[in-house]
């Protein structure tokens, strides 16, 4: 079981919903919506399975393989936050 992780929409920052899914059940499951408390805003974010991402690993590399991910990989990397190894 991994994390499920959204984006922050007012900061950005990467962040846990709390959920605990199966990589595999999560991009097979249909369309849902949720809502998660967000420490860093201090609001609660509604969003939807499409707006999500599953993450097995440290928080930190969710946040810098997200980014790869999304188009802003050199963005990223100027910033530090991805290891050659993603590359």
């Amino acid at each position: 079981m991994a994390k499920l992780m959204i984006r922050c929409p007012k900061t950005g920052q990467a962040l846990s919903t709390g959920k605990y899914v199966d990589s595999a059940s999560f991009r097979s499951s249909p369309v849902f919506f949720s809502q998660t408390y967000c420490p860093v805003c201090r609001s609660v974010h509604e969003w939807f399975a499409r707006d999500a991402w599953v993450c097995d690993s440290d928080c930190s590399e969710c946040e810098a393989l997200n980014a790869f991910r999304s188009g802003l990989g050199s963005a990223a990397r100027r910033r530090g936050l991805v290891r050659a190894a993603l590359y």
